[in-house]
């Protein structure tokens, strides 16, 4: 009988080896996950208050967001409410990735925090499907306008002084093995997963002017 190539064994033994390491992380400690990003533009922070303070605009801002509305439950049913913002609030984002219907959801979140024109801060209650819950057993994200914090004589590429940065960041903690194995595997993949649950665009949100200023182009800090 032909004996195997030795490299035959030395592949098995490496893919042995990758099983029993993913096995380790995935029995592991949940972990937690955390991602701050900050995006600066030439808009003034009062510029960015009409995106920020009515939810009416939250879609323009939110990644795959037809909609965000502002509701109660009555009789296990969702029903608008006053479409206005503040602490205790509870949202409900309509989720519909382009050209992808069957991945259509509502997602639920709490504000827990709100400073008009300032900070939002949001905690994942539910979503329709249990995409989000399944995996973890906290999704709080939070939305910062501020005045830009670098270099006062920077300019953008309309050659007006960049003034103000969108500011996000997202916590969350794990309660599943696919996301606690992966996450495990190193800062950039917990970042990865991070940045997949945090809804709010920022890029987006840097980018909106009212209807009677001129749109400016927003930068990224990496």
């Amino acid at each position: 009988m032909k004996r195997l190539p030795k490299w035959v064994f030395g592949a098995l033994a490496f893919c042995l080896l990758i099983v029993a390491i993913c096995a380790v992380l995935a029995n592991g400690p949940d972990q937690s996950l955390e991602l701050e990003r900050v995006i600066v533009a030439e808009n003034e922070p009062a510029d960015l208050k009409m995106a920020f303070d009515k939810l009416e605009h939250w879609s323009k801002w939110h990644f795959d967001t037809n909609q965000v509305q502002s509701i109660i439950f009555t009789d296990h049913e969702s029903i608008p409410h006053d479409q206005s913002l503040g602490k205790g609030i509870l949202l409900k984002f309509f989720v519909a990735p382009p050209k992808k219907p069957w991945k259509k959801f509502d997602l639920y979140a709490e504000v827990i925090d709100y400073q008009p024109g300032k900070s939002i801060a949001l905690k994942y209650k539910n979503d329709s499907k249990g995409l989000l819950h399944q995996y973890f057993d906290s999704i709080e994200w939070q939305v910062t306008l501020e005045p830009y914090q670098g270099d006062p004589e920077r300019r953008g590429p309309n050659g007006r002084k960049i003034t103000s940065q969108v500011r996000g960041k997202v916590w969350a903690h794990t309660k599943h093995w696919r996301p606690r194995m992966f996450s495990a595997m190193g800062n950039w993949v917990s970042r990865i997963i991070a940045n997949q649950i945090f809804y709010p665009d920022l890029q987006k949100l840097a980018e909106f002017t009212p209807p009677d200023s001129k749109a400016l182009n927003p930068q990224v800090f990496r």
